[in-house]
């Protein structure tokens, strides 16, 4: 959908069932517009052009890094594709460079601060890279845990402003994780530098680090 200053702009960020919640508003196509992830530069161009210009609100999902990381992951190195859409472009130059990491505890005590901001990292991308320049670009954030444990803020968030939010049509991306079973996971050095490399995505969305 093209982009304009009239509608409510949704960034779907890469990893927050994004999908499923256009597919959940039935009346998107009308009252919204939606700017996808391939090029954060873009992106991020988009959003302050919109927050800076328009009286209309613009929205996304946020959710907790480690839990984001492990799915982006899975995503890109373990797709089922009968249940999913093949690698794109960007997945695929994701997946060669995935490649030369054993496992994902080996891939998350390796990765820095270059490696997760290459251009094609888009599934890596810390969160505040997409939507933080000095102040959030969006006017609204939710969480991607609150669309399966009863929270109905975006619910009633979305009547407050027109949408015709049904509740998530699949629960595809519904995560079990709770901070008890993340050891399941992740061993000590990832978690540290994990901790270190989406400092700021804990501290802005208020994710406790363990």
């Amino acid at each position: 959908m093209g982009f304009c200053l009239n509608h409510i702009l949704f960034f779907h960020m890469p990893r927050t069932a994004g999908d499923s919640i256009q597919k959940s508003i039935l009346n998107i196509s009308e009252m919204c517009r939606v700017s996808t992830h391939h090029d954060q530069k873009s992106t991020s161009r988009v959003l302050k052009k919109h927050i800076e210009n328009s009286n209309k609100k613009s929205f996304t999902f946020v959710r907790n890094p480690y839990n984001r990381l492990y799915s982006a992951y899975n995503w890109i190195m373990k797709r089922d594709i009968t249940k999913n859409e093949k690698l794109n472009n960007l997945d695929l130059k994701e997946y060669e460079y995935l490649k030369q990491y054993k496992d994902f505890n080996h891939f998350c005590c390796n990765i820095d601060e270059k490696s997760i901001n290459q251009y094609f990292m888009v599934h890596f991308h810390p969160l505040s890279k997409w939507i933080w320049n000095d102040k959030l670009l969006v006017t609204n954030t939710f969480r991607f845990e609150d669309l399966f444990n009863g929270n109905t803020l975006f619910e009633d968030w979305c009547k407050q402003n027109g949408l015709t939010y049904k509740g998530l049509i699949s629960e595809y991306h519904k995560s079990t994780w709770t901070q008890k079973n993340y050891f399941n996971f992740y061993n000590k050095d990832s978690i540290l530098n994990v901790n270190k490399l989406y400092q700021r995505d804990f501290q802005l969305f208020g994710y406790n680090k363990i």
